[in-house]
């Protein structure tokens, strides 16, 4: 069964009412906004830093490269080609650490849409308790 099938059974079972408040929670962002919501926070400094490090890593591995290649000795080869491999790294390792928060801001909002779910079923259940004891 596939995700979007589940959705819409959901969304058939709720009520009006619920059904509304399911979709005020909303649904998952696209990769740019999520990449886009890495720039807002109290670390978001921390990830212009990360821009600038990668900036000039790339820099230093472009210009280790066209050492690389111009140069004829085997010596100064090794030295270039390693200093291209470490800075290739590091740019990597950047990237792997920008798509760990990415990963690690949508768990915080999936746990930020239970909480609220969860809040709306306590709400509904304290509404059915007090409508019951009315009744008796």
């Amino acid at each position: 069964m596939k995700e979007n099938e589940i959705d819409s059974m959901i969304r058939e079972a709720l009520s009006k009412e619920d059904a509304a408040r399911f979709e005020s929670v909303g649904g998952e962002q696209s990769s740019f906004a999520e990449a886009m919501s890495l720039f807002q926070g109290r670390s978001r400094w921390l990830v212009y830093g990360s821009i600038i490090a990668m900036l000039f890593l790339m820099v230093v591995a472009v210009f280790a490269a066209i050492k690389f290649l111009d140069t004829g000795r085997v010596r100064e080869m090794i030295l270039w080609g390693a200093v291209c491999f470490f800075a290739l790294s590091g740019v990597s390792a950047i990237k792997i650490w920008s798509w760990m928060e990415m990963s690690k801001n949508a768990i915080r909002r999936e746990i930020k849409r239970l909480e609220l779910q969860v809040a709306y079923v306590t709400t509904s259940i304290a509404e059915l308790k007090e409508l019951i004891q009315n009744k008796a």
